[in-house]
């Protein structure tokens, strides 16, 4: 099974970096997916996980759940 099949493998840090990410490539998507997930992916979906209204609505979400653990 990879990694990221496991329920809640893809970490909240991991979007933050995601949408940081300065190059035009994506290439720190590209570095993520590759060392932890052992998976290459495509410029279409590395824009995906980059895009602010779906990291932010995860994040804000996971911030959420957080506070009811609390």
């Amino acid at each position: 099974m990879y990694k990221i099949e496991i329920p809640y493998a893809l970490d909240t840090a991991f979007f933050s970096l995601m949408e940081s990410d300065p190059t035009e490539e994506l290439m720190m998507i590209t570095g993520i997916f590759t060392h932890f997930f052992a998976r290459e992916t495509t410029l279409a979906e590395r824009q995906f996980f980059r895009a602010p209204s779906w990291s932010g609505a995860v994040l804000r979400g996971s911030a959420r759940a957080g506070s009811l653990r609390s």
